[in-house]
């Protein structure tokens, strides 16, 4: 049995080198060295602020460990920390409101990183893979040698879409943000808190989807034919499950959740649920690209998008203490992908045709995200969805987390945030 039990290589946290495709939202060129200093220290002003500095107190004079020769002064905390006068303040997750956005960010991946493991059966086939957070599990099957042969000539066949798609591909070899932004309005100046919470999201779920990669190995399309000449260089980790699969639909499942009104209803024209679907659609679009591409099968995006919309779920979880995953029987087969168990129509998964079909997106989003499993829920008096969208109104943990998703709700919500929510 393999197991991580604890990401401790993930605290050196080196810099978010994955996402440098966010470089086109300009709200955040604070985050490589301050505001105009261009991405590191400045020489230029190190010196004009030294010699303001001096200008202004005459230069230092270094006599003794008590100053600095010149006009005697009383320390002390100029900003208020604490209740009591000159004290050092007590640890609280309102201090998030004075550290940076990466700092942020990092302090929320460690939240929901704590307590989340990944283990493996090596010694049994098929490979099994087993996701678990505080008790609350998911587990993906590795499918057969044989779905991926025969799904090989499922990605030859989408090659015939790369010169359409091709501007589409290659824009979304980074993080999406462009794409999320045309759905929500997501410019980083307007709602920096939900920016952040999504690069909490997407980070991730590239670890745990890398784990999976590694803990089941799967080559890529080219390894299985010289014919698919994917368009873009493969990456350098494994095929399945699909990892812009599972961001995307973790994004989109994350941000579904985080801007839910408490009254949505079943109502299918009303705008949540209108955004709702287009999120779902881009999630689709970008895991269906990687295909066209010639870089995943579309089993690969199966399971991904199962695991991405499991992880945000978890991520909700984290942040509120509400359990937003819906309540179902165990025939249902929710907790677990299969790729047997994925048939809609309960086709032969053995035939030839049940073998290569292809991403279903639809199917895969009414049995998993939170939108449709608490309508269905609810229609069993299980889980009433206006409860939902009332919950997720809450304060939020006290975690680091919890704050984040506060603030970030109040971006949809609140009228303005307030200096007194922080």
């Amino acid at each position: 049995m393999a197991s991580n039990t604890g990401f401790t290589g993930f605290t050196g946290f080196t810099g978010f080198t994955g996402f440098t495709g966010f470089t086109g939202f300009t709200g955040f060129t604070g985050f490589s060295g301050g505001p105009g200093t261009g991405g590191g220290p400045n020489p230029l002003l190190a010196d004009a602020l030294t010699r303001s500095r001096e200008g202004h107190l005459g230069r230092a004079v270094r006599t003794s460990a008590l100053g600095s020769g010149f006009e005697p002064f009383d320390p002390g905390l100029i900003r208020r920390w604490s209740g009591v006068e000159n004290s050092l303040p007590t640890p609280s997750s309102r201090w998030m409101a004075r550290v940076g956005p990466l700092v942020r960010v990092q302090l929320g991946v460690t939240d929901m990183m704590s307590g989340l493991t990944v283990k493996s059966d090596e010694e049994k086939l098929p490979i099994s893979v087993k996701v678990e957070k505080d008790s609350t599990s998911f587990t993906l099957e590795r499918p057969a040698f044989e779905v991926f042969t025969a799904q090989t000539r499922r990605v030859e066949s989408w090659a015939a879409l790369r010169a359409e798609r091709s501007t589409e591909i290659l824009a979304q070899i980074g993080p999406q943000f462009p794409f999320w932004s045309s759905v929500l309005h997501l410019n980083p100046e307007i709602v920096p808190y939900t920016v952040e919470l999504m690069m909490v999201m997407l980070e991730v779920a590239s670890v745990v989807v890398q784990k999976v990669k590694f803990a089941a190995p799967v080559p890529r399309p080219s390894e299985f034919s010289a014919r698919i000449q994917p368009m873009i260089e493969n990456p350098g980790f494994f095929a399945w499950p699909s990892g812009h699969a599972t961001q995307a639909f973790a994004i989109a499942e994350m941000l579904a959740l985080l801007t839910m009104p408490a009254n949505v209803g079943n109502t299918a024209t009303h705008p949540w649920v209108q955004a709702w679907r287009q999120l779902f659609a881009q999630a689709d679009r970008i895991a269906t690209n990687r295909v066209v591409a010639g870089l995943h099968f579309p089993v690969d995006n199966e399971a991904g998008s199962e695991l991405g919309i499991w992880l945000a779920q978890q991520l909700v979880r984290v942040c509120t203490g509400v359990q937003v995953r819906g309540q179902v029987t165990p025939e249902s087969n929710f907790d677990q992908y299969r790729f047997e168990d994925r048939f809609k129509d309960r086709s032969n998964p053995s035939s030839p045709e049940g073998r290569a079909r292809d991403f279903s997106y639809i199917w895969h989003v009414e049995n998993q995200a939170s939108y449709k499993r608490g309508y269905q829920a609810s229609v069993k008096g299980e889980l009433p969805l206006y409860e939902l969208g009332k919950s997720l109104d809450g304060s939020g943990k006290s975690t680091s987390l919890g704050w984040l998703w506060r603030m970030a709700r109040a971006e949809w919500f609140g009228l303005g945030i307030e200096p007194a929510q922080r």
